[in-house]
């Protein structure tokens, strides 16, 4: 999908093959979570999902926003307690991404 984009506009895609292996900043991906007015349930507190911690990803792409700054299309897996994770495709901000080594299974930070 993004490939051809690259190739002719490079100030506006970064696509990469095979994807690159990033650690994801779930708090600073999932910033602007919608909070309800009033608190949540304990059931929804204690087994919702998990939007916080870092968990590791692949980066497809880098992809610019009319603003300037620089999205990354990512696959990672939001924890949800007792049922596993849920596996996602999305852009996250450049803030949520920082770089991984091959074979590192614990953030180095």
């Amino acid at each position: 999908m993004f490939d051809q984009v690259a190739q002719d506009n490079p100030e506006l895609v970064r696509a990469y093959r095979p994807a690159r292996p990033v650690w994801v900043d779930l708090a600073q991906a999932h910033r602007e979570e919608v909070r309800s007015e009033k608190p949540p349930s304990a059931q929804v507190r204690n087994r919702g999902l998990t939007v916080s911690g870092t968990v590791q990803g692949e980066l497809h792409a880098w992809v610019r926003s009319a603003r300037g700054g620089w999205l990354g299309l990512v696959s990672y897996a939001v924890p949800w307690f007792g049922f596993g994770s849920i596996p996602v495709r999305q852009l996250v901000p450049g803030a949520a991404i920082t770089e991984r080594r091959r074979g590192e299974t614990e953030p180095p930070f």
